[in-house]
């Protein structure tokens, strides 16, 4: 194994996770052992930027909610900065919040966070937008957000019917 340069030039701290997976006989008699290693390479010049520079709420979120819009468009060919800001319009409408720990974890998580910091708001502009468009009374946040042909709560929505279909037959 080769040590490319860059991890020459940078101060780097390396985990080494190992696993030991025996290989016996059927009365227990050791024949072998299969070691698998797992590196983990911290970069520590970069770990400390980040840690000193700090990254506000308002910084954290955009980059969740721009981490998943890659995703949609990258493994579904969606919008998906428009398909997260639908979602974020919607989840205005629907207290999923009363239905679980999820619906509170997924509430919070994509209702965005200003606190009035400009810090905050910048990057988050266009979501809280979206949410401010999903608390008006004659939103349609499809209306707005057009390029995203996908509803997550329609999927609910049929899911529920299929269900209570399900049970109606049963009874």
């Amino acid at each position: 194994m080769s040590i490319t340069p860059f991890f020459l030039e940078r101060p780097v701290y390396t985990i080494l996770n190992v696993a030991v997976l025996p290989v016996t006989t059927d009365q227990d008699v050791v024949l072998a052992l299969f070691q698998f290693v797992f590196p983990i390479n911290l970069l520590l010049d970069a770990v400390k930027e980040e840690l000193f520079k700090g990254r506000s709420l308002g910084e954290e979120q955009a980059g969740v909610y721009n981490g998943l819009a890659e995703k949609l468009k990258k493994e579904y060919g969606l919008d998906g900065r428009a398909c997260v800001q639908r979602f974020v319009c919607e989840l205005q409408r629907r207290h999923i919040a009363g239905w679980s720990v999820a619906g509170r974890i997924l509430t919070h998580l994509f209702t965005p966070h200003a606190g009035g910091n400009k810090r905050n708001i910048d990057p988050l502009r266009d979501y809280l937008t979206a949410q401010s468009l999903g608390n008006r009374e004659d939103n349609v946040c499809g209306l707005h957000y057009q390029s995203c042909p996908f509803s997550v709560f329609n999927y609910f929505d049929a899911r529920k019917n299929i269900t209570n279909s399900i049970h109606n037959v049963d009874d």
